[in-house]
């Protein structure tokens, strides 16, 4: 799809834009919908390949307590062997077990998101699962930074390194050398109070905020940079994320597809 077929949003041009990443440069659910198949499709061959990396021990520790935590309340729980069990073999089938009785009852932890983050980024690494990127990001990105605007992402779910190989091990391509900067949840900049965090990303950034513009697919997000942070927001609403409400789309610019944007330079004032 060129971008003269498609209907342009004028908005005035920023010097940097930071963007939210899920759900706006990747599918939101992401992680559920191709993270976490590829999780229960390669589990029993990274934990083979790797019995010996003292993180994975560590977490299956974690989980093995909680498998033998929950045996007690029901029999149907399918327990963790011990690391000293002669077998290794049955050590990752137990385990597999467990992982996909967990996910088959809707359980939750930080161990299991760990556990499963531990095997996405594995896969990344080695390419065997690219992250799947919305066909206008490359493009529009591409686009900007030959406008001479920084592009920065804004990602407080992961922790940088993360986020980094995320944005590397992309279906589009290494997204990287279009970037000017990426935040995760590192305590340097996310604390537990949102505007303390994006204050500390800001002054990071080193851009007036008049000069900046966030782009995102929430309208709470866009009203709370608007108004908390004094920063222009801009909304993508994509069909597949939930839906925005009116109110939002009416309040700040909307478009469906990054593409849609064209920047203009600020009138000149009259002398």
């Amino acid at each position: 799809m060129s971008r003269s077929s498609l209907f342009q949003m004028r908005v005035r041009r920023p010097r940097g834009i930071l963007v939210q990443m899920f759900g706006l440069m990747f599918e939101e659910k992401w992680k559920q919908n191709q993270g976490i198949p590829f999780v229960m499709t390669h589990l029993k061959k990274y934990v083979e390949q790797n019995l010996e990396d003292v993180d994975l021990l560590h977490t299956i520790h974690s989980l093995r307590i909680s498998s033998r935590s929950l045996g007690l309340h029901d029999e149907t729980v399918p327990v963790i062997l011990d690391d000293n069990h002669p077998v290794s073999s049955e050590i990752i089938d137990s385990v597999y077990s467990f992982y996909s009785w967990l996910r088959s009852m809707g359980r939750g932890s930080h161990e299991l998101r760990y556990f499963e983050d531990l095997v996405i980024s594995d896969g990344l690494k080695n390419d065997l699962i690219k992250v799947s990127v919305y066909e206008d990001v490359f493009p529009a990105f591409s686009d900007w930074k030959k406008e001479g605007i920084k592009i920065f992402i804004d990602c407080p779910h992961l922790k940088l390194s993360d986020v980094k190989l995320f944005l590397m091990k992309t279906t589009a391509g290494d997204l990287s050398p279009l970037l000017d900067g990426v935040f995760g949840n590192e305590q340097e900049f996310m604390t537990r109070d949102a505007k303390e965090s994006y204050k500390r990303v800001l002054d990071k950034i080193s851009i007036p905020v008049p000069d900046l513009l966030y782009i995102t697919h929430f309208g709470q997000k866009a009203k709370f940079m608007a108004e908390v942070m004094s920063m222009s927001s801009l909304i993508v609403d994509r069909d597949e994320n939930r839906k925005v409400r009116s109110y939002y789309m009416i309040r700040f610019p909307t478009v469906k597809d990054l593409r849609e944007i064209t920047f203009v330079e600020k009138p000149k004032k009259k002398k």
